[in-house]
């Protein structure tokens, strides 16, 4: 029976950082599909050199990414998962409209090929987010819009909305696309691992976003569908991630048009 829990305790050790590598790993193959996307529009951009120079900058930032996840990924190797929060202190605050056109900008290849129209709504308008918060909502909103992307037909429309709301003490950021739904037996099931319905999709993507929410940021992720049209994936975090209070106003902006 001894011998029985020190094998058990000794995956429990494991389990940790083998998830975060997995984690990491999964965000690794995000960003070599967007370097991919970015290298064939700019093959077929040979007459546009504003477009191609724009593209490979993209792709240099990218790349800088994937530099900073692969670092992450030995930092859990030598069993020092705190490095990146480390890292991260004493950084100015990140605005959260400047995050969220990153990540959009990331996605560009897709939401052109497909005509996407993405409609940014910020209230109130100025939100900073503490640096060591940034990254994590960064990586959340990606799998989010990448999915809304990936779902909604050609032409279709994905909304984003980033809402303080005070009475609550809580920052809504919420996604919508215009997909097919997702049946109500089955709006727990696409957060378990490697449950996925695109061809080539991991089944990771939403399991690590609701990780990252709650594990990372005190937060929560949920969906909303009526299951025949359209689903919305609402991010709810408390004040904490604010870097401080910010004026009432609100901005609506679109990011990608047709």
């Amino acid at each position: 029976m001894r011998r029985m829990r020190d094998d058990d305790a000794q995956s429990i050790d494991l389990a940790l950082p083998l998830d975060m590598a997995a984690a990491q790993l999964h965000e690794i193959c995000n960003q070599i599909t967007t370097l991919r996307a970015y290298t064939e529009l700019a093959q077929e951009m040979t007459d546009d050199d504003a477009g191609v120079t724009q593209y490979l900058q993209n792709m240099t930032h990218s790349m800088d990414d994937l530099e900073n996840m692969l670092r992450e990924v030995l930092c859990v190797a030598r069993e020092d998962p705190a490095t990146y929060e480390t890292r991260e202190e004493g950084r100015e605050p990140d605005d959260l409209v400047q995050t969220v056109e990153e990540v959009v900008e990331c996605l560009r290849p897709r939401i052109v090929r497909k005509e996407i129209c993405v409609d940014l709504t910020v209230r109130p308008r100025k939100l900073e987010i503490e640096s060591g918060k940034g990254p994590w909502i960064r990586r959340i909103l990606y799998n989010l819009v990448d999915n809304a992307v990936a779902v909604s037909p050609s032409g279709g429309r994905v909304d984003i909305l980033c809402k303080w709301n005070s009475c609550c003490d809580l920052l809504y950021i919420s996604v919508e696309d215009e997909g097919p739904g997702i049946p109500e037996d089955m709006r727990e099931a696409v957060f378990r691992p490697f449950i996925t319905t695109k061809p080539n999709g991991t089944g990771l993507g939403l399991f690590l976003a609701r990780r990252m929410a709650r594990e990372r940021l005190n937060g929560e992720l949920c969906l909303h569908s009526n299951g025949d049209a359209g689903t919305s994936f609402v991010l709810s975090l408390p004040s904490g991630v604010l870097a401080q209070s910010q004026p009432h106003k609100t901005s609506c902006c679109t990011l990608q048009g047709n």
